[in-house]
Order: structure tokens, then sequence, then C-alpha cells
């Protein structure tokens, strides 16, 4: 292929990107990958990064850059068409810390906290920085701060799907909004899940509240911010007001151990979606903290220290054995996407669908730079010339012996 009809993959990509995508959940297959992205990559996915970024900030703003991270498909497209692996869960990690870099001057107008591992635990401390860089003041540093643990524990502990979260990135823009991309492993299976927010699109953060959830299918999960799952958590917050909620888990405990206290029970028969199940370990004295909280909403529930996956299951627990009101078990993925041909914008760094040309991703660079330089200074022109390319290879689909993992 040649080095101009690669660079033409890659304006493609660009212009295509220009219009608003659709936003969708997604489902990709994100096999954990070992090994790191060389040195002389690393490089110039940060340039090519942040001249993407910059361009889209220039034509549309960065509301629109935040919209567009939320989006697992767009995201996964930005992954792969900057050198990334197509199948690789690498794709979050490494995506997240490449815009780090390249926006880290602050200059575009969009900073990000936390990252991968330790990093992510470092986002209360990172987002107080940003929001006195940007000027956001006090109230809206704590708010960040707060919605930043909020969104952990709802994809740590109100979803369980299996899935350990070690990523946690939030992208936070001048006007304090913001976009979460976090990500979770199964370690036994090499697998990995992402799961995307936006402030612009979250209603309530325990209703629905993903743009997007990219991973593979599961036929039943935990699923306690799915809207079939309201129900238990009005129940749950009346036991807390009532002070029930020790004594219930006590009666679940005992059904356990072949005790028969429960209401619902009937003689002869088993006790249903209860077999099997097995009965977490809760922290000491949980009940009594979450009864001092006194919390007002499900989301103040989740934020009381200590509840975590285990009180969270045991709440569930409770709902459905003694008050039959069972959680939603609905996994929160759906509608498959194939990223797979915005790789041939500049190759894959393990070679698929062909190794990544350092020569021509610094033409592509030097082309979006000047593109970017000329815009500020009043002319479109360039802009306007890539998005003509479009035309050059609209329709064009990748020839499908090329994709295989990686």
């Amino acid at each position: 292929m040649k080095t101009i009809e690669l660079i033409s993959y890659g304006a493609y990509w660009l212009s295509t990107s220009l219009a608003r995508p659709v936003r969708r959940t997604g489902v990709a297959e994100l096999p954990l990958h070992a090994g790191h992205v060389p040195a002389w990559l690393i490089t110039r996915m940060i340039r090519l990064s942040r001249a993407l970024i910059a361009v889209l900030v220039e034509e549309f703003g960065t509301e629109e850059v935040l919209l567009r991270l939320a989006d697992p498909l767009w995201f996964q497209a930005l992954s792969n068409v900057i050198g990334m692996d197509w199948d690789s869960s690498g794709s979050t990690t490494v995506t997240c810390g490449v815009l780090r870099q390249a926006l880290a001057d602050g200059e575009l107008g969009i900073l990000v906290a936390g990252g991968k591992g330790a990093r992510s635990r470092r986002t209360p401390a990172e987002l107080e920085e940003i929001g006195r860089q940007f000027g956001l003041g006090e109230d809206k540093i704590r708010e960040l701060q707060r919605t930043s643990r909020l969104v952990a524990k709802v994809d740590n502990a109100a979803v369980q799907d299996g899935y350990q979260l070690y990523h946690h990135a939030m992208f936070v823009d001048r006007e304090g909004r913001w976009a979460i991309v976090q990500q979770g492993m199964r370690p036994e299976q090499r697998v990995a899940r992402r799961y995307h927010w936006v402030s612009e699109r979250v209603v309530s953060f325990v209703v629905e509240p993903h743009t997007g959830v990219a991973g593979m299918r599961h036929s039943s999960i935990l699923n306690m911010v799915a809207r079939e799952s309201q129900p238990v958590q009005r129940l749950v917050l009346d036991l807390v007001t009532e002070r029930k909620l020790a004594k219930d888990w006590a009666r679940v405990a005992a059904a356990a151990r072949g005790a028969r206290p429960l209401i619902a029970y009937v003689e002869g028969e088993d006790l249903p979606q209860f077999r099997g199940r097995v009965i977490p370990e809760l922290p000491r004295g949980v009940w009594e903290r979450i009864y001092g909280a006194e919390p007002d909403t499900f989301e103040d529930l989740l934020l009381v220290p200590g509840v975590g996956p285990a009180v969270v299951r045991a709440l569930a627990l409770i709902s459905e054995l003694i008050y039959d009101t069972p959680p939603s078990r609905r996994d929160l993925v759906s509608h498959p996407f194939d990223p797979f041909r915005y790789s041939f914008a500049i190759g894959g760094k393990d070679g698929v669908p062909f190794p990544v040309d350092p020569k021509v991703v610094d033409e592509v660079i030097a082309q979006l730079e000047e593109a970017i330089e000329a815009a500020r200074l009043g002319r479109k022109d360039k802009l306007r010339a890539l998005e003509r390319l479009r035309g050059l290879v609209r329709g064009w689909r990748y020839p499908s012996h090329l994709k295989r993992p990686t």
C-alpha cells in the first residue's frame, strides 16, 4: 500500500470523525495484552493524538471532545488510528495515558486525572490541581471528586459483572464538564471491559448512567443501576430508615445454613435463585455505619465507607429473598461494533493489519499540525481540504483476510 494511500486513510478517519458520531453502547472483545508500546511509537501517538484533539476543539469545542470520548466506538477508533492494536485491553490504558500527556499543558482546555493502577488512586488530588489550574472553585472541585468516587463505586459495586476495576481516567474541561473512562479485567479469562460516562448525558448516577460499555456480553450479572432495579433501591432505603438491615441479613444467613425463616419459603421447594450462591462476608459494623450515615438516596448509600461489592450483594439478597423484589440481571452491553477498519489509518504496533511506518505517521502529523495552525490564523481551507478527502475513500471496506488477533 503506497504512502499517499496510508495518509489518505488517516485523513479519511479524521474527516469522518468531524461529523457527529452515533451514540451507542458496544460489544468488543478486549483481551488482556502484556508488553509495552515502543518509545518511538509512543512519542508519535502523543503528537498525533494532540493534533486530532486540537482539530476537534477548533471545530466543535471541548464539550464535543468529551462526548466523543464517552462513545465506545469513537474511543476505540481513536485508539486504532494512533496505532494501538485493534483488539487489545491496551486500547484503553495506553490511549488514556497518551491523551493525558498530549493534553498535559492545558492549552486545549482539557486535562486528565487518574489512570491505571496506583495512579487511579491519585485522582482526588489531581482533580484538585486541575480545578485550581482551570479556576473552577472549591465547590466544583469537591463535586468532581465526589463524582469520581461515585462512578468508581457504581462500576465496582452496583454493577457486578465479574470485572475488577484497575483503570479510572477522568477528563475535565475548563467549564467543569467531564468524561470518565474505566476498565475492569477478568484475569482468569484474560479479557477486559470498558465503561464510559459523560456529564452531559448523566441524568442519574444510579439509573442507566452509562453512555456505553464495551466488552464481551454475559448472560447474567448483578445490575443495581438498571431501570428495573429502582424498586430494589427504594426498598433498601426504606430498610435503612427502619433499621431492619441487620435483622433481615441474619435471616438470609440463617437460610444459607439450612433454616427456613423466609416469608417466601414454600414447604418442599428449594429457595428459587438462591441455590448455589455464596453468602458474602461483610465488614464489621457495616449496618451500624449505614444507619449512622442516614443516606437519603442510593447514591449516598454507595458512598458510605465500607459499602462495597459484598454489601451490595447482601442488599440484593435481602431484597430478593425476603421481600420478593429481585434486582436486574441484565448485562449492560449491546449492539456490536467493529472498529478494525480504523487500524488502516497508520497500522498497528503488533503489525496488524500492517506495521506502523514512522515516516507515514510523521507526514500525517505534519499535515494535521499545518491545518491546525492555518485554522488558528483564520484560514479554514486546510481543514476543509482534509474533510474533502472523505470522498476519495468513501465506501472503502477493509480486506477481511487481514483481520486477525494480535
